[in-house]
């Protein structure tokens, strides 16, 4: 339900979105596409991995920015960018996306 309401926040704020269900299909994205990629966002609680268990991974696979939402997690996890609470305002969201992008160039 996370992935849908932000993919859409996201899309609807003009960014193209790649959707993965979780860090083996994100993995796999990023293989193909990692080059191109500006900024990638995981969940804590994904299945199978969470966010901070498949950030090392997934960190090799891109260069962009990542960002980890998180219903509690009070600690920046080493490779995160910034962390978004749950839940997120879309605004607050498209703020945190469009400044990362903005640094990252």
């Amino acid at each position: 339900a996370v992935r849908t309401v932000v993919a859409r926040v996201l899309t609807r704020g003009g960014y193209r979105v790649l959707e993965a269900g979780n860090a083996e299909e994100a993995r796999a994205i990023l293989e193909i596409k990692g080059g191109e990629v500006k900024l990638v966002l995981l969940d804590n609680s994904m299945p199978q991995e969470t966010g901070p268990e498949a950030l090392p991974s997934l960190k090799r696979l891109s260069d962009a920015p990542f960002v980890l939402f998180t219903g509690g997690m009070a600690e920046l996890p080493p490779g995160a960018a910034a962390l978004l609470p749950k839940p997120a305002q879309a605004a607050e969201i498209l703020g945190v996306v469009q400044a990362l992008i903005v640094n990252a160039r």
